[in-house]
């Protein structure tokens, strides 16, 4: 008479299974999230938000512009503060996008009605996303080929110094050196892998000594995930006992 096989490490197998797949759910889960929210911050747009001083109106024959450094590949998409002097202006706007202002030839360009503004404050253009490597000094620039004064936005900005990155230019506008960096939003599109990479650097940006240095958000980033991993690990051989 032969003896039956011991059906309990077959059972007990199958019980570690569910709970194990669990653990790691919730485990990739929690990574996930957590790589998917670093990358939404680091894609939020690089940005001048000051506009407390003005230019002369942006008329035909005039430009004005801002240089700027890259801070990620895949630029898409730049805002820019105008003023309406309270009225209704018409006529196209045209963006340029280069490696130098007032210069071609154009990286990028887009057009925008200066009717779609009823009142002060950013309009978008939007193109397709720019190969260009972060830190690469860039320029963008307006120009209102049909405005006239009395139906033409103004370009607004700060009266000092506040973007290290660049400062505004002008040509043809008499009184705008009172504005030394234009108001603007910059939009990038580059994937969760080129958004960390610029995730540690405003992290690290202004802080002082190691805290300073992106290779160490980088190495707390590394460290969590090699957490988790051994997390798991302890995980299922507590189970398997």
């Amino acid at each position: 008479m032969s003896a039956l096989a011991d059906p309990r490490p077959a059972n007990r197998a199958a019980s570690l299974l569910v709970p194990g797949l669990l653990v790691f759910v919730v485990l990739a889960a929690v990574m996930g999230v957590a790589l998917r929210g670093s990358s939404r911050t680091a894609q939020q747009p690089a940005e001048q938000l000051v506009a407390q001083a003005s230019a002369s109106e942006l008329v035909a024959g005039s430009r004005a512009g801002q240089t700027f450094r890259a801070d990620q590949s895949g630029l898409y998409r730049i805002d820019i503060y105008l003023g309406t002097r309270q009225r209704r202006n018409h006529g196209p706007l045209v963006l340029h996008v280069s490696a130098a202002p007032f210069v071609g030839p154009d990286l990028a360009r887009a057009t925008a009605d200066a009717s779609q503004l009823p009142a002060d404050g950013f309009m978008a253009f939007e193109f397709a996303p720019l190969p260009a490597a972060a830190g690469q000094p860039l320029a963008f620039w307006l120009e209102a080929p049909e405005a006239v004064p009395g139906n033409a936005l103004t370009p607004m900005g700060a009266a000092q110094d506040v973007y290290p990155g660049g400062a505004a230019l002008f040509e043809g506008l008499p009184a705008a050196q009172g504005v030394q960096d234009l108001a603007f939003k910059l939009y990038y599109r580059s994937g969760w892998l080129g958004s960390l990479g610029v995730l540690f650097a405003r992290q690290a940006a202004d802080r002082p000594g190691v805290f300073g240095s992106p290779q160490l958000y980088l190495a707390f980033l590394l460290a969590y995930l090699l957490a988790l991993a051994i997390l798991l690990l302890v995980a299922f051989k507590h189970l398997r006992l």
